[in-house]
Parts: C-alpha cells; structure tokens; sequence
C-alpha cells in the first residue's frame, strides 16, 4: 500500500505540470511585441494514454487537461510586465495492476502569474532579448488530502527566464529560445516541494505568406532533483508545428501542436493544442 500511495503522489504532481508550465509558452516572436497594452486569452489541452517509468508500475494512465487563461500585459521599449489568471479542469486515472491509483477529475482557478523582463532591442530591428522573472504563488485549490487531481501546485514558484528572437534574411527566417529555471519553494500548503526543472523552448519559422509565418518548435523540460522525495526526477520534450497570423491592426494568434517524442518518469503518447490570441488594447 505505502508503493501505491507513493505512485499516487507521484501522479498527482505531474498532473499539476500543465497549470505550472502552460503559463511560460514562448511563442514565434515572443519577445518582439509592439509597444502597448495587450490582453490575450491562452488554451491548452493535453491527453495522454501512458506513464513513462519502469519503477512506476503504471499500466493505465489516462491524462486530460484543459487550461484556459487570460493574460494582461504591457509592452514597453525597454521592459515588459504580465499577469496570467488560468482556469482548468482535469480528469485523470492511473492504476497498478487491477488496483486504480487515481481516478477522478476537478476544475477551478489554478495558480496565478506575475512577472516582468528588460527588453533589449537590436539596431537593425531585427533582434529581441528579453531577461526577467516570473512568480508563479499558490493560489490554486490545492488539498493533497484529496488524493485526486488538483489544479493548483500548492507551492510558491521563481522563474528566472531569457527569451531571444531573431530574424534573419530580412525577416523571411526566424528563430525563438527560451531558457527558464523553475526553483520550487515550500512556502505554501505544498507538502512534498515540487522538483525545480530547467524548461526550454526552441522554435525554427519562416514567412510562407503575408502576415502568415509557420515553423517547427520543441518543448523540453527536465527535473534537476527529486526534492519531493517520490522516487522520480521527470523529463519530457515534445515536437511540434507551429503557426503565427497576424493582422494590421494587432490582433496575433498563435497555434502550435506538440506530440511527446520523449518521457521518462512523465505522462506519455501525449499530444498538447496550445492556441493563444493576442488583442492591443
């Protein structure tokens, strides 16, 4: 039993990742944003049908999220500040054997994001860099008396992050990196500290029409320890399209799917829609 409840938990802070990470989506020409007030609305959904870990026992994982989150932010030559409000639902069942683990679902507000960076801006107008933190704090319902899906981490979050675009070719070739460190804290009603976890972004895109861009883009995160003392130390990274359209007066969406080519210690066979649109204000 004490196995079992072990698979459990871990299971359970895995299912948290989505609320935690969805919020630090880079995106094509994520830091060249005009100047202004911007209010963007964000849509993740994954589904996953396994477990990547032979120590796991999982023969039966299924995993579905759906994140909606709202993001108001202001752009300024030299600095950007954000906040994002998610809300999700997530229904998830694992079991060891016969013996069903987790089985349930739960929605409500997950944990909220504040942050900002300095902006660098090339001479040329063709290079961005943006350097800063985000705070992601344990607002989210979180009970891990539940032994159920949560929606919050219970934990309080400092991302350290660079994000870098590039253009070249006059714009017809461009690339985004992101590099983020996330350092969990034990502030809050968390009662294992989540794992920190470097998170990386990598996107490859060139113009294929007016106002139209599309590309490849690659997502991975890694654990660098096992602070919560589960048993695990994750690591995914997944591979996707992405497109980007814009229009003249501002409006932005995004649109990228990501298919897991990589997991150990994480949900497997997943596939997560991420679709973000971007109106000034």
């Amino acid at each position: 039993m004490r196995k079992l409840t072990k698979i459990a938990l871990a299971t359970l802070a895995i299912t948290a990742l989505p609320f935690s990470q969805a919020q630090a989506e880079t995106n094509i020409l994520e830091a060249a944003a005009p100047n202004g007030w911007v209010f963007q609305l964000l849509q993740v959904n994954q589904h996953a049908t396994g477990f990547g870990g032979e120590k796991s026992g999982l023969t039966d994982m299924n995993l579905d999220v759906s994140v909606s989150m709202a993001r108001v932010a202001y752009w300024d030559t030299n600095y950007v500040l954000h906040t994002i409000l998610p809300y999700g639902y997530v229904n998830q069942e694992a079991s060891v054997g016969d013996i069903k683990v987790i089985d349930g679902n739960t929605d409500g507000l997950g944990d909220a994001f504040i942050g900002g960076a300095w902006r660098f801006n090339g001479e040329n107008k063709d290079c961005w860099l943006l350097t800063g933190m985000d705070l992601r704090l344990p607002s989210g319902r979180y009970d891990w008396q539940e032994m159920g899906p949560q929606v919050g981490s219970g934990s309080l979050s400092f991302q350290p992050f660079v994000i870098l675009s590039k253009l070249y070719e006059q714009g017809m070739i461009g690339h985004d990196t992101e590099i983020r460190y996330d350092v969990n804290s034990d502030y809050g009603e968390v009662v294992h500290d989540p794992d920190d976890a470097w998170e990386i972004w990598q996107t490859l895109h060139m113009g294929v029409a007016q106002n139209l861009r599309a590309g490849v883009t690659a997502k991975g995160v890694f654990a660098t320890g096992d602070d919560n003392n589960d048993g695990y130390k994750s690591s995914n990274i997944g591979v996707g399209p992405e497109v980007m359209w814009n229009n003249d007066k501002g409006m932005v969406v995004w649109a990228k799917l990501l298919f897991d080519t990589y997991s150990k210690d994480a949900p497997t066979d997943s596939a997560t829609l991420t679709v973000r649109l971007s109106v000034p204000f």
